[in-house]
Order: structure tokens, then sequence, then C-alpha cells
């Protein structure tokens, strides 16, 4: 089954900041819970912020390229 994009570039971007920060998913499993949680709770900030950045991006280069059909 194949996973949707955002959700796969999502991930990617949780794992990046968790390396970012010397650990790895199954690293943060064996913190303590309130540990982990709030590991994580930066980690999907970041990823947050990723993909926004990335929605932005792709929003600019359409209305560059004319790609807004609401004018």
């Amino acid at each position: 089954m194949m996973q949707d994009p955002q959700a796969q570039l999502a991930k990617m971007y949780v794992e990046e900041f968790l390396r970012s920060k010397g650990l790895t998913v199954e690293m943060v499993h064996d913190l303590p819970s309130e540990t982990a949680r709030q590991i994580m709770v930066e980690a999907s900030t970041y990823a947050a912020l990723k993909l926004a950045e990335v929605e932005n991006k792709s929003q600019v280069i359409q209305d560059m390229h004319g790609g807004s059909q609401s004018d």
C-alpha cells in the first residue's frame, strides 16, 4: 500500500530532526515517556514548519508560471 506523499515527507522531516539531535525513532521509544513526548512534539513542529515551507514554495512557483487560474 502506497503512503501519502505528504505523510512520507513529514516522516522524513521528523527523522531529520531526530538525527540532528543524535537520535532515531527507536531511541526515542526507549526514553522516559515525558522526554519522548517532548522530543516528538518538537519533531512534529519542525516537520509541520518544513511542510508549510514546501507548500509555500510550491505556490510561489505555480504563481510565477501562471498556475493560478483564479484571475
